[in-house]
C-alpha cells in the first residue's frame, strides 16, 4: 500500500521546485487536458497549454523565492480523489525599492489515473488586502 499523503506532499514539493527553477516541463505530466485551473493571472485555463500561456509564462518569470509553507499543508485523500490546501509566499523584484512581498493560498484537487495522481484543478489567489475588503459590500447570510 502506498502513502497517499506522502505522494501528494512530494507533488507539492515538485510544483514548488518547478516554479522556483522555471521548469515548465517539470509539471506537464501532472496536468491533464480536461483539468480546469484558476490563477492569479489566469481567470480560467484548461489543460497544460492554456495554463502555461495564461498563468505560468506570465507569473513564474516575474516572481522570486516562491515557497509553499510546509506547516500550512492540509491533505485529504480517498481511493481516487485527493485535495490539498496550502499557503505560499514569493517576492516580486521592484527597481529601486525592496521586493514586494506576495503571499497567498492554493487549493489543489488531484485524481488518481493509471496509478498516478494528476492535478485536475488548482486555484491560487493572493491574500485579500484590508483595503480590498473594506470596499466589498457585506452580505448578510442570516447566521
Amino acid at each position: 500500500m502506498f502513502d497517499q499523503h506522502a505522494e501528494i506532499r512530494k507533488i507539492l514539493k515538485r510544483i514548488m521546485e518547478s516554479v522556483h527553477n522555471l521548469d515548465y516541463e517539470g509539471v506537464r505530466d501532472l496536468i491533464p487536458d480536461d483539468g480546469v485551473y484558476f490563477g492569479s493571472a489566469a481567470v480560467k485555463a484548461q489543460g497544460y497549454d492554456e495554463l502555461y500561456e495564461k498563468q505560468f509564462s506570465r507569473v513564474w518569470p516575474v516572481i522570486d523565492e516562491f515557497k509553499i509553507d510546509p506547516s500550512s499543508i492540509s491533505i485529504h485523500t480517498s481511493d481516487k480523489i485527493a485535495w490539498a490546501i496550502c499557503l505560499f509566499e514569493s517576492t516580486v523584484p521592484v527597481t529601486g525599492v525592496e521586493p514586494l512581498a506576495r503571499k497567498g493560498r492554493m487549493t489543489f484537487i488531484f485524481e488518481r489515473r493509471n496509478e498516478k495522481w494528476v492535478m485536475v484543478h488548482s486555484h491560487d489567489s493572493l491574500y485579500p488586502t484590508r483595503e480590498d475588503n473594506s470596499k466589498k459590500p457585506h452580505l448578510d447570510m442570516g447566521t
